[in-house]
């Protein structure tokens, strides 16, 4: 048999788990629209909101990743101003980390 590495991914993207648990699970997220949530909600510091806003975009892109998420997506999510973008549903991202 094989070994195979298990990902126990935590830190940044555990930090936001509170975040995640909030999506509704038929909606499709990009780690940019979740980061958008958080600001919407006011759930992130707002002493500098942009640059929180790109450290949780940063650190949600990496946990797709490690997470091996489907390249192609759930769907895709269209923002007006920016090219078409995968995304993923709620359910996969609570899936991912276990709620």
């Amino acid at each position: 048999m094989d070994w195979i590495p298990v990902l126990n991914i935590t830190g940044a993207s555990m930090k936001y788990r509170h975040i995640i648990e909030l999506l509704e699970e038929d909606v499709l997220y990009t780690s940019g629209s979740i980061a958008s949530f958080a600001a919407e909600l006011g759930l992130l510091p707002k002493e500098d909101l942009v640059k929180s806003r790109r450290r949780m975009r940063i650190a949600l892109a990496s946990y797709v990743t490690a997470h091996r998420f489907p390249d192609e997506g759930d769907g895709i999510v269209f923002v007006k101003g920016q090219s078409a973008t995968p995304g993923w549903y709620g359910w996969r991202w609570k899936a991912s980390m276990h709620l």
